[in-house]
């Protein structure tokens, strides 16, 4: 009696710890196959550094280059920041590796450079709006200036300060333009209107300060001929009733910058008493009517996928599908093995094979993205040695813009076998008494 009780509960002992690892191999295969394998999230930020980069500063600039200067000046302050994620599944990696040709991988590829292009949510365009019409504002004014008096012009932004158009004023001027451009019933007339204010104010200000001797005064007809430039370049944006739907407006006006490397829109004719408003404000030609910000925004990005790109992708993705793949089966082949033991006189297993390879995507797709945005965050002095002080300054100036935070299915399997190499510690030591008891009644025998 003793004895059957004996080997009853040996059986369900050795049961209960083949139970477990089931439940550790199920958990760990299921995680892999259903979680993303790795999940990037990413914050970019405008900063000083990161706009010098941007735009390296040369010794000859254009008018339109410092427009654009202006623009991510303003991004800069206004701290706008991009957030997307990038997700990668087991699923899309094996569909790559079986897939004959790059399709599939350019479909993946495809998705991240879209998830980038919809990270500029209505916030990060609202923000952009303002940076863009409050440059264009500061250079329709330093084209007034200009054009007024050639001296003033080299000293533009002295000659704004002492008339007391500061950076107050082009904020109050900014809000009223975009209020116009996106009022009920915009029209040609209403946002010509708003921005020949800019034009008549500084005039006045001009005349009535110490460079007033210096300025050409603005005529009456010259000022009808600026109105009906500007009011042509409004047209230009209205639709056949000459009215102007704002959302549509600003879409434009911000694909128009982003796919077009900036070349000079000419707006008014030229003479002594009439100025530009050039690109970002408004645009004549080329101006991307039929395409969103966002349609745009994925054009641009999708085009930066090469072939040498696609290339490299699908091997890395193919490598990536092989590493989990022989993950996946050492968990599954544990189950497998308990199942052809089950009723053997010892039916407890080796647990070697999962432990033994579960680290390895894990460190690739979890610990490696992690170490790096901690590098980021706060680059250590000892790099230097590896990256020189040069490349040490360009990891801290992309640390300041770049927030980087990964996660990945392969944790979970890693997490697992580190509990497995624990419980194997009971588990090995039952497997072996049940074996050395076999032996022994083998002996006996």
């Amino acid at each position: 009696m003793a004895n059957f009780l004996s080997k009853t509960f040996g059986k369900l002992t050795s049961s209960i710890l083949n139970l477990i690892v089931i439940a550790l191999s199920v958990i760990s295969v299921i995680s892999l196959i259903a979680l993303p394998v790795l999940n990037l999230k990413v914050g970019v930020t405008f900063t000083k550094e990161i706009s010098e980069i941007l735009l390296p500063k040369n010794q000859e600039t254009t008018d339109e280059d410092e427009i654009i200067q202006l623009v991510v000046d303003e991004l800069v302050k206004e701290k706008v920041t991009l957030r997307f994620e990038i997700k990668l599944s087991a699923m899309d990696t094996v569909s790559c590796a079986l897939d004959g040709g790059t399709e599939k991988t350019k479909e993946i590829l495809y998705s991240f450079t879209d998830a980038i292009a919809e990270s500029v949510d209505e916030k990060v365009i609202e923000k952009a709006e303002i940076a863009i019409t409050k440059a264009s504002v500061t250079t329709v004014i330093k084209m007034q200036i200009s054009t007024l008096s050639d001296t003033l012009g080299e000293k533009s932004d002295e000659v704004m300060q002492n008339i007391g158009v500061d950076e107050e004023y082009v904020n109050s001027k900014t809000q009223s333009i975009l209020d116009s451009i996106k009022a009920d019933g915009a029209n040609v007339d209403s946002v010509t209107d708003s921005i020949m204010t800019i034009v008549d104010d500084v005039d006045q200000k001009l005349q009535g300060s110490e460079y007033k001797d210096e300025v050409d005064k603005l005529t009456e007809e010259n000022r009808a001929e600026i109105r009906d430039s500007v009011a042509e370049l409004v047209q230009s944006l209205s639709d056949e009733n000459g009215e102007i739907d704002g959302d549509s407006l600003i879409s434009s006006l911000l694909s128009g910058l982003l796919s077009d490397s900036g070349e000079q829109a000419s707006a008014l004719p030229n003479s002594s008493a009439t100025f530009a408003i050039k690109k970002p404000l408004f645009e004549t030609e080329n101006k991307p009517e039929e395409k969103s910000l966002d349609q745009i925004l994925k054009e641009e990005l999708r085009a930066l996928i090469t072939g040498g790109v696609v290339k490299t992708a699908k091997t890395v993705f193919l490598a990536i599908s092989i590493l989990l793949a022989i993950v996946a089966f050492c968990w599954a082949y544990l189950i497998l093995k308990i199942f052809f033991k089950m009723h053997s006189k010892n039916p407890l297993i080796k647990l070697k094979a999962p432990i033994s390879v579960s680290w390895i995507p894990f460190v690739i797709l979890f610990a490696i993205p992690n170490v790096i945005s901690i590098l980021l965050k706060n680059p250590p002095s000892m790099l230097t040695s590896a990256i020189g002080e040069q490349g040490l300054s360009a990891l801290t100036t992309i640390g300041k813009a770049i927030s980087l935070s990964a996660s990945s299915s392969t944790l979970i399997p890693f997490v697992l076998s580190v509990v497995l190499f624990v419980f194997g510690i009971l588990y090995s030591a039952r497997r072996k008494a049940l074996k050395k008891e076999l032996k022994k009644q083998k002996t006996s025998v």
